[in-house]
């Protein structure tokens, strides 16, 4: 039962999750030149937990975390390792795609489709059939042609596994007791895969590049810190207080962002192939949404 005044908080916060989402891939693509993803990642996952601890620590109570029960515990490592795996897989496909198209994968209702498959959560052959569609829809979106031969884009398939790893993330949040708040929740999972993200890194032998000291990139990096922290917190915000169904349609406003952002910073439009393929998508997921509040 979800007051209204809670509701509409959480309406709000969603709203500006979906913006949160479509603009940090305008910074991704103005990165990607100068890093790669796994520096991208390290550097704003710090920033995000820097600003977090600096400026919210009065809401963060480090006894309260020591004392989180075992469930609690595990399932923020769990969590923290599916925020690592698919921001990495995101920001890796961003570059491959239009903002227009990672919008529209963005918006399939992962949660849900890992609760029917994965959970059996009421699970039906209507179900199956909507989610098969989906995945029509999104191999329309991603069919390529490549030496005279059509082939399925990488990037559209990494954004796929990034939503569900980012998909299971958002809907786990409701499994955590209500004891810990959303900042400690948020500052854990951002300490976490800072952790991750340095380690692959000193695993893979990177070096330091150069150009993470221009002033561009710094810049950047700061906004795009900024904006994760308002996209991860927000989350929490806003499946603690709504219905999984209202969420994931709220969600879909990154559909628009994404269209309005890739067409004024990127002059990006979609061909009549992603336009088929993303009414086929969104037709599905409306029809995935209304299965899932039945």
């Amino acid at each position: 039962m979800f007051l209204k005044s809670d509701k509409n908080k959480g309406i709000y916060s969603l709203i500006l999750v979906a913006f949160a989402t479509a603009s940090i891939g305008v910074i991704v693509r103005f990165l990607s030149p100068y890093l790669n993803a796994y520096w991208q990642m390290l550097g704003r996952t710090s920033v995000a937990l820097l600003v977090t601890i600096f400026f919210f620590y009065r809401k963060i109570s480090v006894q309260n975390l020591w004392k989180a029960s075992k469930k609690d515990s595990v399932l923020i490592i769990i969590r923290s390792f599916a925020h690592y795996a698919g921001t990495l897989l995101w920001v890796t496909a961003v570059p491959m795609t239009k903002l227009f198209t990672v919008a529209i994968i963005d918006s399939i209702p992962y949660s849900a489709i890992l609760g029917w498959l994965l959970m059996r959560e009421n699970f039906n052959l209507k179900k199956l059939l909507w989610t098969a569609t989906t995945c029509l829809g999104v191999i329309l979106i991603s069919l390529k042609p490549a030496g005279g031969n059509i082939t399925i884009g990488l990037g559209e398939i990494l954004l796929v596994l990034s939503g569900l790893s980012l998909g299971f993330r958002m809907v786990s949040v409701r499994w955590h007791h209500q004891k810990l708040n959303n900042w400690e929740l948020t500052s854990v999972i951002f300490l976490i895969a800072t952790v991750l993200f340095g380690t692959t890194l000193f695993v893979r032998g990177d070096s330091v590049p150069s150009t993470l000291f221009l002033p561009g990139v710094i810049l950047l990096t700061f906004l795009g810190g900024i904006i994760n922290l308002v996209n991860l917190y927000f989350t929490h915000t806003g499946y603690r207080r709504i219905e999984a169904v209202l969420a994931g349609n709220i969600l879909q406003l990154e559909i628009l962002f994404g269209l309005i952002l890739g067409f004024v910073i990127f002059s990006e439009l979609p061909n009549i192939r992603e336009i088929i393929g993303s009414a086929v998508l969104l037709f599905s997921i409306y029809k995935i949404n209304k299965l899932y509040k039945e």
